[in-house]
């Protein structure tokens, strides 16, 4: 075990630089580095009822046929194939049906905001 003799110098310790405007406003400073762009602002529609009830069934595929392997009488392999060609073609429709909402929608034009500089 060390110990630190003690000795008359003080540690030195750290101050709170002051924060004070600066003197003269630096308007026509380039900019430098990256920039951030303001994004386009798109408004999207909400999804149709279709498409809501397509993605519910595509989530509900799963739970059932495992219900169904599990308490009926019903063949494993015919049930786990159908839930996975059910579930594939039901999230594929649903993922056509998003992407063609996204297509349709409307951009609005830039807004010019308060200045951030």
């Amino acid at each position: 075990m060390t110990s630190n003799p003690p000795s008359d110098e003080q540690e030195p310790r750290w101050e709170q630089p002051e924060f004070l405007p600066d003197p003269e406003p630096r308007e026509d400073t380039p900019v430098t580095g990256h920039v951030i762009v303001p994004g386009e602002t798109v408004r999207v529609p909400p999804p149709s009822a279709l498409e809501t009830v397509i993605g519910a069934l595509a989530k509900v595929v799963w739970p059932v046929a495992i219900l169904m392997i599990v308490f009926t009488r019903a063949s494993f392999w015919p049930l786990l194939i159908s839930a996975i060609v059910l579930g594939t073609v039901l999230s594929a429709l649903k993922q056509n049906m998003r992407q063609r909402r996204r297509a349709n929608s409307v951009y609005l034009p830039p807004t010019p905001g308060p200045d951030q500089r």
